[in-house]
């Protein structure tokens, strides 16, 4: 699945990370957008898929990771075992692309409104 724009986003944000400074902030507010997001699109037979989805993030990177031991067979599929992929995260990027490019639009307009 492509998300429209991603990586032209990631091109111009590498270029004036610089001027940027820290992302960390918002990043971490980015991730957490996905994580809270990606709850209701969560495959669920128990649940522990659904609550092992966390979010973090560092100067340069949003992170959504889940640590439960079949979220990666659940989101990629297993052909083999006639199991489809069910990209729950992707299809939540892909739907909140627009309210995550606010934040670092916000982002960016604080710092130039600081200089």
């Amino acid at each position: 699945m492509r998300v429209p724009g991603l990586d032209q986003l990631v091109r111009q944000l590498g270029q004036v990370q610089e001027d940027l400074g820290d992302l960390t902030a918002v990043n971490l507010q980015a991730a957490r957008l996905v994580a809270a997001d990606a709850g209701p699109r969560t495959p669920r037979r128990t649940g522990t898929l659904a609550a092992g989805t966390r979010a973090s993030s560092t100067r340069n990177l949003a992170i959504i990771s889940n640590a439960t031991r079949y979220a990666v067979p659940v989101f990629g599929g297993v052909p083999a075992r006639g199991q489809a992929a069910q990209p729950w995260l992707l299809a939540t990027v892909e739907r909140d692309t627009d309210h995550i490019l606010d934040l670092y639009a916000d982002r960016v307009q604080a710092i130039t409104e600081r200089t």
